[in-house]
């Protein structure tokens, strides 16, 4: 897309109206001010003049206001200047006209997005800041209109992709370092794949660690842990399975405590005082579709639909309640959701996947998709990596 010269459009549409926009980009600019108002712009930075402007054959063109912005301190990160016209479409005609008859090398009409795309190239926006103009503009609901607000004015780490993208870049990097410096006796690829798993028995019914699962909800993003449960008789495995749920309670901001026919009063007591529950949390009774209850706690068993079940849990209500008034809250707009979808697919290659080569493809891949998200990730990102865990002198 990217072509050197310097280029100009309507940033307003051309129609009657008080006033349409034109924007002017490139090397040329202050050479089409000189020709325009035969006035020196060079020091009348981010200063807005009312000036004539001229055709070729020096007769009046318009009266307007005129601002020049010197490079790097422009939206595109080069020479800008915007002219606001009076709002006549044949005074835009004449414009127009004006530019091409200066004759100036390279100066041309921009294609579509190409301000953007400069001010991205030279390092003013990010790609996750240049899309959001876009979607900023095009906005249906205010709920996104605030997400690409965020995103715009706080930068790519307001993105609820951004720890995800720093997890697979970290990934990956360890990743290819097996396979580069496998030889080097200080490496250990185990750490990669020997991470913490989860405790297994062969005990039918019990949860001995805590498993996680994240998912999107109603465009938000959650984490929802299973924890080992309460029993008045556990054996050894339960009861360390118990204490890492312990230690993981202070982070949870709701509790969902499960429960059947079986449970008891005081198992719900203990529950809540060994994890410090105090009214955030919600008694959910299982196996709906077998025991008849008579209590107003939610009610869910395995044939509910996965919608179904937040639904009763009331996820979007406890989003609100316990997330929304945090700073570092996560939010998606309907693009990464799409996105997201579209990486899970690789899900099930990866983990059926025993060669590592294949594995990094496959990663690679991956980085690749984020790429469209927030620019490309090179190898230069991936060697970063591996080496600021090397020692000094190494």
């Amino acid at each position: 897309m990217f072509k050197s010269g310097t280029i100009f459009s309507n940033f307003t549409p051309l129609v009657k109206s008080p006033v349409i926009g034109y924007r002017i980009s490139g090397d040329d600019v202050l050479e089409i001010l000189k020709k325009l108002t035969n006035r020196n712009f060079s020091r009348d930075h981010s200063k807005v003049k009312i000036v004539k402007l001229y055709k070729k054959d020096g007769s009046l063109l318009d009266e307007c206001s005129v601002v020049y912005f010197k490079s790097p301190k422009s939206f595109t990160g080069e020479d800008v200047c915007e002219v606001f016209l009076h709002g006549s479409p044949l005074i835009a005609s004449q414009f127009e006209q004006t530019l091409k008859k200066f004759k100036i090398p390279g100066l041309r009409l921009a294609k579509n997005g190409e301000f953007s795309y400069r001010s991205v190239l030279n390092s003013k926006n990010s790609l996750k800041q240049a899309k959001a103009i876009n979607q900023i503009i095009s906005n249906d609901s205010f709920s996104s209109l605030e997400y690409n607000k965020k995103l715009l004015f706080m930068g790519d780490q307001a993105s609820g992709l951004a720890p995800l993208r720093e997890e697979i870049v970290d990934l990956f990097s360890e990743i290819t370092a097996s396979i580069d410096f496998v030889d080097d006796e200080e490496f250990n690829f185990k750490k990669i794949i020997d991470k913490e798993r989860a405790i297994v028995t062969n005990i039918k019914g019990t949860t001995r660690d805590i498993l996680s699962n994240e998912f999107i909800f109603a465009g938000k993003m959650f984490e929802i842990y299973d924890t080992a449960g309460h029993r008045d008789k556990q054996g050894k495995i339960e009861k360390f399975g118990y204490k890492k749920a312990q230690q993981l309670s202070s982070d949870i901001d709701h509790f969902f405590i499960l429960s059947d026919r079986h449970s008891t009063k005081k198992q719900i007591n203990t529950l809540k005082r060994d994890f410090n529950i105090k009214k955030n949390y919600t008694l959910v009774e299982t196996k709906s579709d077998k025991y008849q209850y008579y209590s107003k706690n939610v009610k869910i068993n395995h044939n509910l639909e996965r919608d179904a079940v937040l639904s009763k849990l009331k996820i979007s209500s406890i989003y609100r309640k316990y997330i929304s008034s945090k700073a570092k809250k996560i939010d998606f707009n309907d693009e990464e959701i799409n996105f997201l979808e579209n990486i899970l697919q690789y899900k099930d290659d990866i983990l059926n996947e025993k060669d590592i080569l294949i594995v990094a493809q496959i990663m690679r891949n991956i980085l690749d998709d984020f790429s469209y998200e927030f620019g490309y990730i090179n190898n230069e990102d991936v060697y970063d990596r591996v080496f600021s865990n090397f020692c000094i002198g190494k």
